[in-house]
């Protein structure tokens, strides 16, 4: 510490002469842009009297020329400089849309807990929709067909949940049977290489110690994961709940959405969005028919 002292007051001379150079160069920056600043409003108010003016200092035969040619050349660069500001205009323009993507992507992983059951929600919309528009064709109301799609579709995903959950807790029991079995085999594979039997249970007995070392570590990582099923099952649950409000009521929030936008462009948003809308939910359709097609194959290959 004392040699740092030493040695800043060895520099406080240079240390000073730069900053006051620093402060020097920022005034002279600053001086710069206001001054060019006026220059450009005298140019805008009075460039063609003084560009006359100069003109008029030639010779009469070649004022003509130093016109025209003066006239061309300020044409070009103005061009240019006009061309070269657009560029950077639209470079910026990409830059903000990148910039406000990017918040845009980081609010939506902020609230992912709430967004993602949404999107979930809109997706079990699509499935329910057709059967419900086609009970409130056969002239039920709001509410029945609602009540009437929502607890046939919810039975549903129950009926698939119960035939595909006895399979996975199989599989993964097994694979546990497995895991332990996997230790004796690698036991014995030890042995039968010629390792002494007791060097390959000190080795097993190290690695249980390890293991209970870490058992702060897989405690926590096993509260992450019951946290994880718990945001699971959270979303889960509002994504039922926002899929049975847009049975019922969503085409009466679409049109809301689209009475906050211009008069001009309702129509267009409703034509598009409707579009849109059916060409998502025949995909999501599609894609759910698949998935209970290859989910009953595997049970029966079972």
């Amino acid at each position: 510490f004392e040699q740092a002292k030493q040695y800043l007051s060895r520099r406080g001379g240079e240390i000073a002469s730069g900053a006051l150079a620093g402060v020097r160069t920022v005034g002279e920056i600053l001086f710069g842009v206001v001054l060019a600043m006026i220059l450009s409003i005298y140019f805008v108010h009075s460039g063609d009297r003084l560009v006359g003016w100069i003109v008029d200092l030639a010779p009469r035969g070649i004022r003509r020329t130093l016109r025209e040619s003066g006239a061309v050349i300020f044409d070009v660069v103005s061009r240019y400089i006009r061309g070269v500001a657009l560029v950077g205009m639209v470079d910026g323009f990409f830059i903000g849309i990148a910039a406000v993507a990017a918040v845009v992507l980081w609010i939506l992983y902020v609230v992912q807990v709430v967004v993602l059951p949404i999107i979930l929600g809109m997706a079990i919309t699509t499935l329910l929709l057709p059967p419900y528009r086609r009970l409130r064709r056969h002239g039920l109301s709001r509410a029945l067909a609602t009540a009437a799609v929502c607890l046939g579709g919810f039975l549903l995903l129950a009926a698939l949940v119960a035939l595909l959950v006895p399979p996975t807790v199989a599989g993964v029991a097994e694979l546990r049977r497995s895991f332990g079995k996997a230790g004796g085999d690698l036991q014995a594979l030890a042995s039968s290489l010629g390792l002494d039997e007791k060097r390959t249970t000190e080795l097993f007995e190290q690695a249980k110690q390890y293991l209970s070392r870490r058992g702060g570590e897989i405690a926590s990582g096993a509260l992450a994961g019951v946290r994880t099923v718990g945001e699971i099952l959270f979303g889960v649950v509002l994504a039922m709940i926002l899929s049975i409000y847009f049975v019922h009521s969503g085409d009466r929030l679409v049109g809301w959405i689209v009475d906050l936008a211009p008069r001009g462009i309702r129509r267009t948003l409703r034509e598009s969005g409707a579009v849109i809308f059916d060409v998502v939910s025949r995909y999501i359709r599609g894609v759910a028919l698949v998935g209970m097609v290859d989910g009953r194959v595997l049970h029966r290959d079972r």
